[in-house]
C-alpha cells in the first residue's frame, strides 16, 4: 500500500500526507461528505434560527457542539467545532473511521499486525474555528496513565486525519512538528 519512500518519510519526519486515491475508492471521500452532511448541523441554516438557542457547548443528536473561538457571529454556529464519536455511531459512520485500507496504512506505518483504537471521532470544524492555535498537542497523555514508560517501550498513538476540505489558517489551523516523534522522551 505504502512504499519505501513514504515510509522512510514517516520514520524520519513523523508525519506523512498521502492522497486519499491512493488508500480510498472513488466513492469513499463523496460518500463520507454525505453522510457527514446528515450527521452534523448545517451551518448555513443556522444563521440567527430560534429553532436552535446555541451556547459555548451543547449536544444535539448525539453530536457534541463546541465553541473554539471567542469572537460572535451573527451564524450561531460561528467557531464551532462538532464531534461525533466513535462510540456514539447508530448510523453506519464507522465503516468510514475503521476503513481496512486506512488500518492497513497504520499497521505499516507501525510495522505491526495490530492496532488499538483508542478512539474513533468524526469532527467538523465551522468557519471561525481556530484549532488550537499556538498550542502544541500531543495526544499520547490522553490514552495512557504512563506517557514516559509508554513511550520509552517505543510504543506510539498515531493520529490518522481524514480531511474532506483544506485546512487554512482561518479554519482550524494545525501545526506539525516535524522530528519531534524522535525527541519525545526529551
Amino acid at each position: 500500500m505504502l512504499n519505501q519512500k513514504q515510509l522512510n518519510f514517516f520514520n524520519e519526519n513523523g508525519y506523512l500526507v498521502i492522497d486519499c486515491e491512493q488508500i480510498f475508492d472513488k466513492s469513499f471521500i463523496s460518500d463520507l461528505k454525505l453522510r457527514c452532511a446528515k450527521s452534523f448541523l448545517n451551518y448555513k441554516d443556522i444563521k440567527s434560527s430560534k429553532k436552535l438557542c446555541v451556547e459555548n457547548n451543547f449536544v444535539y443528536d448525539g453530536v457534541s457542539y463546541n465553541r473554539n473561538s471567542k469572537n460572535k457571529n451573527k451564524n450561531k454556529l460561528y467557531g464551532f467545532r462538532a464531534t461525533k464519536s466513535g462510540w456514539n455511531f447508530n448510523d453506519a459512520l464507522s465503516v468510514f473511521l475503521e476503513n481496512t485500507n486506512l488500518m492497513n496504512c497504520a499497521k505499516q506505518i507501525l510495522n505491526t499486525n495490530k492496532l488499538s483504537l483508542h478512539t474513533s471521532a468524526l469532527i467538523k470544524v465551522y468557519p471561525g474555528c481556530d484549532g488550537e492555535p499556538k498550542k502544541l498537542h500531543v495526544d499520547t497523555p490522553g490514552f495512557v496513565d504512563d506517557t514516559i514508560g509508554f513511550a520509552s517501550k517505543n510504543k506510539f498513538v498515531l493520529n490518522t486525519l481524514v480531511y474532506l476540505n483544506d485546512v487554512t489558517k482561518g479554519l482550524a489551523p494545525m501545526r506539525v512538528c516535524p522530528k519531534s516523534h524522535k525527541d519525545f522522551l526529551k
